[in-house]
């Protein structure tokens, strides 16, 4: 009855963890609130929160399965509770009740376009504002790396359409520009030559501690015309009207600053920007 039982939770938390409809699973259990990321293969989760002093603190945990939840490999304490295995209760792919021992809810893990937590400074330290210089944020070329799974695969749709050898993001912000204080630069070898820079402008504007609203002012880059309607079709896809939310995400391997931007329209599309060591934040989240 236990392998059945255990064989039934693989089933709940993988269908919950591939399935759903959102990128954040938030954590709310016994007043203690973050969010997690699973892996599946590895059985490894990751409960992130922030603490008193806007630090955001990140515990990874194997996690085994047992009869009706899973056990942790050891306990992780937020805001002072301590959890040392999870129970579950009624479920779907998009919630999981979490129980006591007498099989009472104590709380629940669901899924939400945005977090249940908010990351401090998030959206001053990307906007940049009130600096004499300008931010300078870009992408690499693995997708692995820089884009989720769903965005990967219209990432991947517009380098083969646009520039199959190049097609990376760069981004300003707090710039000097008359068009716009902020853009979104593509990087792209149409011809598998020199390299082009289409610069699209926009004006970005803080919406919440971690929330930014992107507004597209157009673009200065004549050979980007040619694409002007694909480009901006992505642009809308990374920074819809519903605005983006700014997750600082640890650093790269070179000790630069790693931002996840995550649409607040549909949050399993986002991507991960380093910000250059040449625009140091004013705010350290570790």
């Amino acid at each position: 009855n236990d392998i059945a039982q255990s064989a039934h939770v693989i089933d709940v938390v993988n269908d919950f963890s591939e399935n759903a409809v959102a990128y954040f699973k938030n954590f709310d259990v016994n007043g203690a609130k973050a969010f997690l990321d699973l892996n599946m293969a590895t059985r490894k989760v990751v409960f992130s929160w922030v603490d008193t002093n806007d630090k955001i603190l990140r515990e990874q945990r194997t996690f085994n399965y047992k009869a009706n939840g899973i056990t942790l490999s050891a306990p992780v304490i937020i805001s002072g509770k301590s959890f040392s295995h999870l129970n579950f209760g009624s479920y779907n792919q998009d919630e999981l009740e979490i129980v006591d021992e007498e099989n009472l809810a104590i709380g629940r893990i669901f899924v939400s376009h945005t977090a249940s937590i908010v990351f401090p400074h998030a959206a001053d330290a990307f906007l940049y504002r009130g600096k004499s210089t300008s931010l300078f944020a870009y992408t690499g070329d693995d997708l692995a790396i820089y884009a989720s799974p769903d965005l990967a695969i219209k990432w991947e749709e517009m380098r083969q359409l646009i520039s199959p050898s190049l097609f990376r993001i760069t981004m300003n912000t707090n710039t000097n520009s008359v068009n716009g204080p902020d853009n979104v630069t593509f990087l792209t070898k149409p011809d598998g030559g020199a390299t082009n820079y289409w610069r699209f402008d926009m004006n970005m504007v803080k919406s919440g501690e971690d929330y930014v609203t992107a507004t597209f002012k157009g673009t200065n880059s004549a050979n980007a015309n040619a694409f002007k309607a694909q480009l901006t079709e992505f642009l809308d896809l990374i920074f819809p009207a519903e605005g983006v939310t700014i997750m600082p995400a640890g650093r790269y391997s070179s000790g630069e600053h790693f931002f996840r931007i995550i649409s607040r329209k549909n949050s399993r599309i986002y991507f991960n920007v380093r910000i250059s060591s040449d625009s140091p934040l004013d705010y350290n989240w570790e």
